[in-house]
């Protein structure tokens, strides 16, 4: 997915002071990042469940897929069910800041399961968010811009260079 063709889009869009709002997950980085897909080619599964698997792991299942399906597969990408961006939290920040839009609200993990806790409070290491990054909402807004150069959101106004 071409997320900064898609976030142009949404600006384009969007009326001056309108808001849209995004929620998404899991990233690919994160334990389940590639939704189940690769973790099935793993050894042991369903017993054993690989978390981070695809990553650890991404070569045997490809090469357990490529056999299966009788064509190579050298990247997650070049299966149809693995088109997965495989952007990080890091990207999205900045995909999100060079948009054009205000990032007016940006949260990760929001989850409520006691795994995804531990998770969420592992991305706090230095190092680890990028693995435990698990989903992100973020809402962003296309400012409102006055004649003198003054743009606006939420009743608050800010003066542009």
């Amino acid at each position: 997915m071409d997320v900064p063709g898609l976030l142009a889009e949404v600006r384009r869009r969007l009326k001056p002071g309108g808001k849209v709002y995004i929620g998404f997950g899991p990233l690919y980085h994160a334990p389940d990042g590639d939704h189940g897909w690769l973790r099935e080619m793993l050894p042991g599964w369903p017993r054993i469940i690989w978390p981070w698997g695809h990553l650890m792991l991404r070569s045997y299942a490809l090469k357990k897929l490529s056999r299966m399906h009788g064509r190579e597969y050298h990247a997650p990408r070049d299966w149809m069910h693995l088109d997965l961006n495989q952007h990080t939290i890091d990207d999205y920040r900045r995909m999100f800041e060079e948009s054009g839009l205000t990032i007016v609200d940006l949260r990760t993990n929001y989850v409520t399961s006691f795994k995804g806790k531990l998770i969420a409070r592992a991305a706090r290491i230095p190092g680890l968010e990028k693995y435990c990054t698990l989903n992100l909402n973020v809402i962003l807004a296309k400012l409102l811009t006055d004649s003198d150069g003054r743009t606006a959101l939420r009743g608050q106004v800010h003066r542009t260079r």
